[in-house]
């Protein structure tokens, strides 16, 4: 996920976020979607900070989200997994305390966040990387800097790691912190190689199973047919598998079903949609006519009970006649 980065000096971003996509253009340049998979209003923070070495993140938000995106060329991702995203499922995989996930420079990002969740991590060239690891870790055995992994390591040096990260993002962007900037992603990228050279074990190789590629196939099918109506039935003959099958897969990947997947998707689809119009001369009845909603007052029902706001908030229709036909069509 790229970030602005000043050569010279730490760049710092903090805000508060109210609505995922927000989350999304935060990281300039970056290719990719958040959706919301549990109900409520969102709400969350983020902490990023670009410097002459590295860049550093950090996002918690109250609700569950996928991501799903591009991958960071010529980068590679690090993120400590600690208590605060124990939950995450990493490429379908769920992974202990305790790991440091490794995120290539070749794959894209394919997670999925429980509520409440934070999640904080490094992003270095890979060029850096490799250089660090050849002068302070060169016993390390060949890593492949490309894909995904996940190291085992003593659970005290990623809460440690995860520290200091948090050290970095709380720096200010004065003139009188550049020093400080600079010892600490020099201890950060040593703790890293630390942590490289004491890791235990053989990798965690996340790597697609066939149900993960089942539901990798699925949702790419759902995915071209978000306008259109989708029954078991149909994603069963499409695929050659049992319903059992598809449920299991789907609630190993995503933990819901695959029609609730869709419906999920189908609702941010459509949020999406709505907030690209705002400040046109739309209305919500021609959107969810576009979008292929059939019931507009059920599907009006279901999207405040995800996102905690009517169709017509999300629009930013306004005034009383506005609030009287969005009245009109869910009652």
């Amino acid at each position: 996920m790229s970030t602005a980065k000043n050569s010279t000096q730490q760049v710092s971003v903090k805000r508060q976020l109210r609505d995922a996509d927000e989350l999304v253009g935060s990281f300039r340049g970056w290719k990719g979607s958040i959706a919301q998979v549990s109900r409520g209003s969102f709400y969350g923070s983020l902490a990023m900070a670009a410097g002459p070495n590295l860049r550093a993140f950090s996002a918690e938000t109250n609700q569950a989200l996928l991501t799903r995106g591009d991958a960071d060329c010529d980068c590679v991702t690090f993120i400590p997994v600690t208590r605060k995203n124990e939950s995450t499922r990493w490429r379908s995989t769920y992974l202990e305390p305790g790991r440091l996930l490794i995120k290539g420079s070749e794959i894209g990002y394919h997670n999925q966040t429980e509520p409440n969740s934070c999640i904080t991590g490094l992003i270095l060239s890979n060029k850096l990387v490799e250089q660090a690891v050849a002068i302070l870790a060169p016993d390390r055995a060949e890593q492949d800097w490309t894909t995904w992994s996940a190291l085992h390591t003593d659970p005290r040096a990623t809460f440690y790691l995860e520290r200091r990260i948090s050290e970095l993002l709380s720096s200010n962007e004065s003139k009188g912190q550049s020093a400080f900037v600079r010892d600490v992603e020099a201890d950060i990228i040593r703790i890293l190689c630390n942590t490289l050279v004491t890791a235990g074990g053989d990798p965690l190789k996340v790597r697609p199973h066939n149900r993960a590629e089942l539901v990798s196939r699925a949702t790419a099918y759902m995915h071209d047919r978000l306008t259109e109506q989708i029954t078991a039935m149909e994603l069963c003959r499409t695929f050659g598998v049992s319903d059992r099958l598809l449920r299991v897969a789907f609630n190993e990947a995503h933990g819901m079903g695959p029609l609730s997947y869709f419906r999920v998707m189908r609702l941010n689809a459509v949020r999406d949609t709505l907030r690209a119009k705002r400040g046109r001369d739309e209305t919500v009845a021609s959107t969810l006519a576009a979008a292929g909603i059939t019931r507009p007052s059920a599907f009006a029902g279901e999207y405040r009970r995800h996102f905690g706001e009517l169709p017509s908030e999300t629009l930013g229709v306004r005034g009383w006649n506005g609030v009287q036909s969005m009245t009109r069509a869910i009652a």
